[in-house]
């Protein structure tokens, strides 16, 4: 058995961005494979080229996958499509609809989520954790509340967290390695 992880980033991100360099680290550390991959933004952002991108990823069983923002809307998709259900899924500062600021709207908008598609996700999520600010700046927080109902779960609600980001202090993230421990 060989422990495997995705981390996803978001919009305008990189593999380089926020906790990311240092989860992967981490993670690497515990004998992980670790696959970060650098998803097209803001050209060619959409669910059609992103998961082109994804779909050459060995996730498996053994998979843990995470995903910030963009990348955790894209984690939701992606696990309605899978024909194996992956370890744990780990959503972090997701959003379902428009947030209110045109230009990440408009990348964003291939990536909404619906009650349907995260139902499609449900049987291949493993075990699943949401993740959020209780002062994110840019996601509405009736968004990721209204997903953690949807996926059945209790959401892990950071104080002061703002999008869990590097502007909001985040270049590591030691609760979600202790999440990923479970």
């Amino acid at each position: 058995m060989v422990k495997k992880a995705v981390i996803f980033h978001g919009t305008q991100g990189s593999p380089d961005g926020n906790w990311f360099p240092w989860l992967a680290s981490e993670l690497l550390d515990e004998n992980y494979d670790v696959y970060v991959p650098a998803l097209p933004t803001p050209k060619n952002q959409n669910l059609e080229e992103w998961s082109k991108i994804v779909k050459r990823l060995p996730i498996d069983k053994d998979t843990v996958l995470i995903g910030h923002s963009c990348g955790a809307n894209l984690l939701v998709h992606l696990l309605g499509s899978l024909n194996t259900p992956v370890k744990r899924s780990i959503i972090v500062s997701p959003f379902t609809d428009k947030i209110g600021i045109p230009d990440y709207d408009t990348l964003n908008e291939s990536f909404f989520l619906d009650e349907k598609t995260t139902q499609m996700a449900i049987k291949n999520a493993g075990l699943i954790e949401l993740l959020y600010g209780d002062n994110d700046p840019y996601v509405p927080s009736d968004q990721p509340k209204e997903l953690a109902k949807w996926l059945g779960v209790k959401p892990i609600i950071i104080k002061n967290g703002g999008h869990l980001n590097v502007e909001a202090g985040y270049t590591e993230f030691p609760e979600l390695l202790k999440v990923i421990h479970g």
